[in-house]
């Protein structure tokens, strides 16, 4: 199963409209550079940024942030399940806290196994 991320998404909704990345970036009051960098995935825009794409596409915000993610999380709490769709638009720093924290609870949670065996 292919996976449709944000950058896929913008790239695809800009093309439908024919419009070049410069184009997309000038209605976003953004460097084209930028644009490059989102459809290419290396960079997740910012929840604020993503407003804009929603804004300019006329689509609601739900497009983007509701993106890659993966089918079984779809047996997940919906809480967390809307916060898990959101960790690509938080800034790199904040999500490499979210990994180390889940790391540190799942190591925890498979010592707990360790010892109760």
């Amino acid at each position: 199963m292919a996976t449709v991320t944000v950058g896929k998404k913008i790239k695809a909704l800009r093309k439908e409209r024919g419009w070049t990345q410069g184009d997309l970036a000038e209605k976003l009051g953004v460097k084209p550079q930028n644009i490059s960098r989102y459809e290419k995935d290396r960079v997740q825009p910012r929840e604020s940024t993503l407003a804009l794409f929603a804004d300019v596409f006329d689509l609601p915000v739900s497009e983007f942030t509701t993106l890659a993610v993966p089918m079984e999380f779809s047996s997940l709490d919906p809480e967390l399940a809307d916060y898990v769709r959101l960790i690509p638009t938080l800034p790199e720093k904040d999500q490499f806290v979210i990994k180390r924290v889940l790391k540190a609870l799942i190591n925890e949670k498979k010592v707990q196994n360790l010892f109760a065996s």
